[in-house]
């Protein structure tokens, strides 16, 4: 936990604000279009894609500590 804390850091909270500077970006681009703008909006899409790639870990590595713990209770009743 404090090891994902230190190199990650809280990756929701992460995506919620990306998502809220990605929305904000856009409202800006249908006023005026800039270079900057432009090149802001592919930096935080990258950003996101990011966040969601590491988010897809997280669960697949949660999912997989579940399984070890709990095991897989396929129990002789869910085979008949």
């Amino acid at each position: 936990m404090k090891f994902n804390a230190n190199t990650f850091g809280n990756i929701f909270k992460r995506k919620g604000k990306l998502i809220s500077c990605m929305k904000e970006v856009h409202r800006e681009l249908e006023y005026q279009v800039s270079c900057n703008l432009v090149r802001l909006e592919k930096e935080l899409q990258e950003n996101y894609n990011e966040t969601l790639t590491q988010e897809e870990i997280f669960w697949f590595q949660k999912s997989c500590e579940k399984w070890i713990k709990f095991g897989n209770k396929n129990t002789k009743f869910f085979h008949t």
